[in-house]
C-alpha cells in the first residue's frame, strides 16, 4: 500500500452541470465501520457528483474478481486505506 495523500482530489463541475458542487476524481478505499458486515471495505468510485459507494470483500486491484454491494452512504471519518487518483 502506498502513502495516502493528505488532501482530497476534487474538481469543479462545469456550471451547466451543477453549481457549487464538486466531482470525485479519485478511487478511495476505506475500512467498513460496520464490524458485523462480511464486506470489510468501502470503495468510492469516481462517478457523478458524489461518487458511488460500494461495500467490498477485498481491495481492488489486488485480486481480479471482487464481490461488491451498493452502500447506502459514504460515512464521514472513515479509516482510509488507499487513494488512487483518476487520470481520465
Amino acid at each position: 500500500m502506498g502513502t495516502v495523500p493528505s488532501r482530497v482530489a476534487l474538481r469543479r463541475l462545469p456550471p451547466d452541470l451543477a453549481v457549487g458542487k464538486t466531482e470525485v476524481v479519485e478511487f478511495v478505499i476505506a475500512r467498513n465501520p460496520d464490524e458485523a458486515s462480511s464486506l470489510p471495505f468501502l470503495l468510492r468510485l469516481p462517478l457523478g457528483a458524489n461518487g458511488i459507494a460500494l461495500k467490498v470483500r477485498d481491495t481492488w486491484p489486488r485480486i481480479a474478481k471482487v464481490y461488491c454491494h451498493r452502500a447506502d452512504v459514504w460515512p464521514e471519518g472513515l479509516e482510509i486505506v488507499e487513494r488512487v487518483p483518476v487520470r481520465s
